[in-house]
């Protein structure tokens, strides 16, 4: 098989470090992985030569401008890759036209850890030229792996739309975007049955807020995506003025607002939960406060009859009496018990005891007279 080198020795390229990348080509039969054998392959040692559409994937950023400088990518686009791929820099999601008929693609991406209840995000940078697209995946996504294996299950039919690589790579970062939404519903619905549990585990005021930062994180993940497709759909088409607007990017954007309509309702679902959760709080303070004060009204009245006794005067009822003492013991436990009950009764002392309702005595409707 004859290969071709990517461009010669571009200035500031060590032909001497490899650069190791995944490449996917356009076959008579579907995609396919080159070399044949599958694996990475050093692009120092040029793209296959006479072949159709080429996807290239690299292992990393450095990897990505390495490969950019090595496929001959004009000055325009390598500074803006300069500037987009600092490191531990921010991403952000743009479409950045770079040389001729050379586009820069961001585009993020979602997953959510069961574990920890987390939206992690990543970054897809995605550098498009006229028949070859090279791209690097930040995260633990996997969007290009799976698109490249959606793309060789679909075989021939990937060619079909325009822009099979594009067409397949926002197609599976949807679907993983709606996956992650689906997660996202289920712990909210986990969260849910949590907050009216008789027994609420852990702090649900904090579980609920950290559920709701994480549907922010996703939804301005997401939203973008939205924002960029038409813009890139028009440059492509103005690019190949024969391409009309693909249908897939109608399903896309669908999808996207699609997904951001539920979990905006997710977020809506929490903030109710939320509120929900506050007011019983405030209620069961409210009944921890009533069985404090009952608690302090029955001491109370004990207390009084005892300090009445204690007083150093004379001439105290019963004070000379043999049976005194027993009787203060008795109407101290009395008055306890009494007021006991009138709590219990009125709910401030555990539940409220039910109350009889009158039965009500209806009298039947005279029988209608026999027919005659």
């Amino acid at each position: 098989m004859t290969t071709e080198r990517a461009q010669g020795a571009p200035t500031g390229v060590d032909t001497r470090r490899p650069v190791p990348v995944d490449v996917w080509v356009d076959e008579p039969g579907g995609w396919q992985q080159w070399p044949e054998g599958g694996g990475p392959t050093d692009l120092q040692d040029g793209l296959p030569q006479d072949r159709g559409r080429t996807w290239v994937i690299a292992h990393d950023t450095a990897g990505l401008l390495s490969a950019a400088r090595l496929m001959g990518s004009q000055q325009r686009t390598v500074e803006a890759l300069n500037r987009h791929l600092p490191a531990n820099g921010v991403r952000r999601t743009r479409l950045h036209p770079g040389g001729d008929k050379e586009v820069l693609l961001t585009l993020p991406t979602v997953e959510f850890l069961e574990a920890t209840r987390d939206v992690e995000t990543g970054w897809v940078t995605a550098l498009l030229y006229d028949r070859t697209v090279l791209t690097v995946e930040e995260g633990g996504a996997h969007v290009l792996a799976t698109a490249a294996r959606q793309l060789k299950e679909e075989g021939p039919r990937a060619d079909q739309v325009s822009h099979p690589v594009l067409a397949a790579l926002l197609h599976t970062l949807i679907t993983t975007a709606a996956d992650v939404e689906d997660d996202v519903g289920e712990a909210v619905a986990a969260t849910e049955r949590e907050v009216f549990s008789s027994e609420p585990a852990g702090d649900m005021a904090k579980q609920v807020y950290d559920l709701k930062r994480e549907i922010t994180e996703a939804r301005r993940a997401i939203m973008p995506v939205g924002t960029v497709l038409p813009e890139l759909i028009e440059r492509l088409t103005d690019a190949h003025p024969e391409h009309q607007r693909p249908q897939w990017l109608d399903r896309v954007e669908v999808a996207v607002d699609r997904i951001d309509q539920h979990l905006d309702q997710e977020d809506s679902l929490l903030s109710d939960m939320l509120n929900v959760h506050l007011s019983q709080v405030s209620v069961q303070q409210n009944e921890d406060m009533r069985r404090i004060s009952a608690w302090a009204a029955i001491i109370a009245v004990p207390t009084f009859i005892a300090g009445v006794y204690g007083m150093n005067v004379q001439h105290i009822p019963t004070t000379d009496w043999r049976y005194g003492f027993a009787f203060s013991m008795a109407l101290m436990a009395a008055s306890a018990v009494v007021l006991w009950f009138i709590f219990r009764r009125s709910g401030w002392w555990g539940p409220p005891r039910p109350r009889s309702r009158p039965h009500l005595h209806r009298s039947r409707p005279p029988a209608a007279p026999p027919p005659s």
